[in-house]
């Protein structure tokens, strides 16, 4: 494995070890970005997933009610479906999904409650800071624009991880440092004042 945090699946997309499968994805979801979110078409991103629905649904309908007529194998009521949509979620695969989930949601509730808290003076800080950088972006770009761009990141940026590890690992690693002085500056707890008599 050359990518940390990350499945075997999910390494192989970013780097494009099958280049079929990443530009598939890549290729969807830039046209997904095109209709949606580009604002080329002249429409807003909710006038146009509302578009979409009013077209897809209605020749979804009809070619299923068509295609048994003309002899076609691909008839929309005879596709099959995931047993989810045919008679939901049962008792055993709610509680497995929950249990799973534990992991991530305990560790999140702590999370947000060190945040409300206050107690955390650099967490308070820096989620704040992040939480102004994110309203002055969406201000420029919208939220589905940023989730394309981050995608193109996470596709274009381990490729240049890889090819170039030991240059980034370096770059990485003063970065590091640089944070490291600024917590000890910005962040340094005071020492307690020496009681006098």
């Amino acid at each position: 494995r050359e990518l940390p945090y990350v499945s075997e699946e999910v390494q192989d997309l970013l780097l494009w070890s099958c280049y079929k499968k990443s530009g598939f994805v890549l290729g969807m979801a830039t046209l997904f970005w095109v209709l949606l979110g580009s604002g080329w078409i002249g429409l807003s991103t909710e006038q146009m997933a509302c578009l979409l629905v009013v077209i897809i649904i209605p020749v979804m309908w009809a070619w299923g009610v068509v295609a048994p007529y003309v002899g076609s194998s691909l008839c929309v009521r005879d596709m099959l479906l995931p047993d989810v949509l045919k008679h939901g979620i049962s008792e055993d695969t709610a509680k497995s999904a929950a249990a799973s989930s534990l992991p991530y949601i305990n560790p999140a509730l702590l999370f947000l409650g060190n945040l409300l808290s206050g107690n955390d003076v650099k967490l308070t800080f820096v989620t704040a800071v992040c939480a102004y950088l994110m309203f002055k972006l969406l201000g420029i770009v919208s939220l589905l624009t940023l989730a394309y761009l981050l995608l193109l990141l996470a596709m274009t940026l381990p490729l240049i991880y890889v090819a170039k590890q030991k240059e980034c690992d370096e770059l990485i690693s003063k970065a590091k440092d640089g944070i490291a002085k600024i917590e000890s500056t910005v962040f340094k707890k005071p020492h307690p004042v020496a009681k006098t008599e």
